[in-house]
Parts: structure tokens; C-alpha cells; sequence
């Protein structure tokens, strides 16, 4: 199996994070926070989800997109797209983030872990749902 290239691969994965920033409900997720006053990211809970959030805008996120609603309303959301900044040592900081949480996911669900690459792309997919 060839493998396949950074440009391939930052194809890949932003066509993806499109598809989920499409998906019904996706919203910005501080305007999401506002609006849904119980909203919660699925294996974050509710104390951790808002400085969550906050730490990746601090980190350098240029916007942080909540998706993937598990249940019939908009309350809880199992996606978080990370829109990339420009800045290397930004990028280096919210990957290591990404890496650090899938790493702990893994270990409690049935996942396996692979860690995230930055081969450039625009958005780093985070998926909470570890089941």
C-alpha cells in the first residue's frame, strides 16, 4: 500500500473537517456556549467544556467549531474543529493538545491512538466520542 503524501494527506483531512463544518447544527462554539447554557462537549463535561474552548483561542485557534451533536437537540457535541492559525509555535501547542486528549480518550475508551501530524492543513478535527 503506497502511502500517502503530506499534500494528500492535508487533502484529506480538511475535506473532511469541511464535511463536519457542514454538518446541521456546526456553530462557532463560543456563540454555541451562549446560546446553549447547558451545552457540553461529550467526555469533557460540563466543568471543563467553556475553558476548554477558552484555552484553545488562547493557544492560538483561530476559531474553534462544535459538531457532531449526540443528541436531538444541539446540547452535546462530540466534535470540535480547530481552525489552524499561521504561526508554527502555535500550531505545535494545539497539536500537542490534540495529541495529549486523543492519548487519554484511547486509554479510557476502545480506541486506538494515533497521534495527529501537522502536514499543514487549515483544521485539526478533535472527536471526543471515543466509543
Amino acid at each position: 500500500m503506497k502511502s500517502q503524501t503530506s499534500q494528500e494527506q492535508r487533502k484529506e483531512l480538511d475535506a473532511s473537517a469541511g464535511e463536519t463544518l457542514k454538518e446541521e447544527g456546526a456553530t462557532e462554539a463560543r456563540a454555541w456556549l451562549a446560546e446553549q447554557a447547558d451545552g457540553v462537549v461529550f467526555n469533557l463535561g460540563k466543568d471543563k467544556t467553556k475553558p476548554t474552548i477558552e484555552k484553545l483561542y488562547q493557544m492560538g485557534a483561530k476559531t474553534v467549531t462544535v459538531s457532531g451533536f449526540a443528541d436531538g437537540g444541539r446540547q452535546t457535541a462530540t466534535v470540535l474543529v480547530i481552525e489552524l492559525p499561521d504561526d508554527l509555535a502555535a500550531r505545535k501547542k494545539l497539536f500537542a493538545w490534540d495529541n495529549e486528549t486523543q492519548k487519554k480518550l484511547a486509554e479510557e475508551g476502545d480506541d486506538d491512538y494515533e497521534p495527529a501530524k501537522d502536514v499543514g492543513q487549515k483544521y485539526l478535527e478533535v472527536n471526543f466520542d471515543n466509543t
